[in-house]
């Protein structure tokens, strides 16, 4: 593991500290089953982001901040928020504007957004 990649995870561990680790069918089961939101919406999203930012998120809650807690993950990757808008563009067979993008501010904003505009079409 090269000296970049140590320094990632460890700051990646600190973003997480004390988070239970959860596989995506229990961050569903304990963030989403009750709130009728397709279950496939919940672990498409999850896997899109982990792909988008090559970092483990099994420690993700709902109230994480792309503009705060998680903007660390982006620093790596300049473009990888405009690549997350496409790919759930793409993967859910929407359309985000720019204005819709610049609201949907934590991972709970995003799965209701896509959950909302799924539904409508």
């Amino acid at each position: 593991m090269k000296n970049d990649d140590k320094k990632r995870v460890a700051e990646i561990d600190k973003i997480f500290k004390g988070r239970e680790v959860l596989l995506p069918d229990e961050f569903y089961e304990k963030y989403y089953n009750d709130k009728s939101i397709p279950k496939y919406i919940v672990l498409e999203s999850l896997k899109l982001l982990a792909d988008e930012l090559d970092a483990d998120l099994s420690r993700l809650v709902p109230e994480d901040d792309f503009s705060k807690n998680l903007r660390y993950l982006f620093e790596f990757d300049s473009m990888a928020d405009v690549a997350i808008i496409e790919a759930m563009e793409s993967i859910f067979s929407i359309k985000i504007s720019d204005n819709e993008a610049e609201n949907i501010k934590t991972i709970n904003d995003l799965v209701l957004f896509v959950s909302n505009r799924v539904n409508c079409t």
